[in-house]
């Protein structure tokens, strides 16, 4: 005869499926007796990830490296990559790869990549999990999406306006099939995708393309979101182009107000400046 689930057993794998954000103490003996009682791979895992839900990423990381050290698996490697320094994050994502092949994983890394200004791998990395996701999900999943833009964003940095603009087409493309044409999502194609096309010097062309992001943004995301503000900003580097002064401060003094609420000064310190510049 099977043996019943003793008591402890049982809360602890209640807790694995549903724990308090807003009491999460009260959760961490069930995942730390649990560890301490079985030495499992799995148990090591799940306190690591719940420690890491809580912000406690020091015990998260140590818990994580004990799973690692009884059974190597792609998602701990995974959760480990995303509590270290960049050259250690990569390594750690280079083996889940090797064990098994993520779109995700290889955003993961093509993020990495990027930041540290290997934007030739991270174009790369990109393109694979593009492939990936195409083969997987299919070209029009919404996820798809997601590699698009990012890749986008890639060849944008690069200056490759060409390359990024057809990219952010597909993107919003998918978003609008999958959302609809008011969704946070979509407004942010969509300035990217003004984006490039000003950066292509069509810039009559680029003025409605962010003027309806903007729109979009202020319905989904709230009017003093900070996608708004750099929309905003954005929106007044083209007005101020196209020589319209007066509409580009205007939207320059919007951003730098938002960007004060959230905190960024840096970029509210850039919007003035970028006003004040015009005649």
């Amino acid at each position: 005869m099977m043996a019943s689930m003793a008591p402890f057993a049982a809360l602890a794998a209640l807790a694995l499926a549903i724990w308090d954000p807003a009491a999460p103490a009260q959760f961490e003996p069930l995942f730390r007796q649990r560890w301490e009682r079985t030495r499992t791979e799995e148990a090591a895992r799940d306190y690591g990830l719940f420690l890491q839900r809580i912000g406690n990423r020091e015990g998260a990381a140590r818990m994580l490296r004990q799973s690692l050290e009884l059974e190597e698996t792609a998602e701990t490697l995974a959760a480990l990559a995303a509590l270290v320094p960049p050259a250690e994050a990569l390594a750690y994502l280079q083996r889940a790869l090797a064990i098994r092949p993520s779109g995700d994983l290889l955003l993961a890394m093509a993020a990495l990549l990027e930041a540290r200004g290997d934007a030739l791998a991270a174009e790369k990395r990109l393109r694979e999990a593009l492939a990936l996701y195409e083969k997987e999900l299919g070209p029009s999943h919404p996820t798809t999406a997601v590699a698009l833009n990012d890749l986008g964003l890639t060849l944008e940095n690069r200056e490759d306006f060409q390359g990024a603009e057809p990219l952010y087409r597909r993107a919003l493309a998918i978003q609008q099939k999958a959302f609809g044409s008011v969704h946070p999502e979509v407004g942010t194609t969509l300035n990217n995708l003004a984006g490039v096309v000003g950066a292509s010097g069509r810039l009559a062309e680029a003025e409605p393309l962010y003027r309806r992001a903007l729109s979009v943004l202020e319905q989904t995301v709230g009017p003093r979101h900070r996608r708004v503000a750099a929309c905003a900003a954005n929106l007044a580097a083209l007005l101020a182009a196209l020589e319209r002064p007066k509409e580009a401060k205007a939207l320059y003094a919007r951003a730098a107000s938002i960007f004060d609420e959230q905190g960024e000064t840096d970029a509210a310190r850039q919007a003035r400046e970028a006003s004040a510049s015009l005649p």
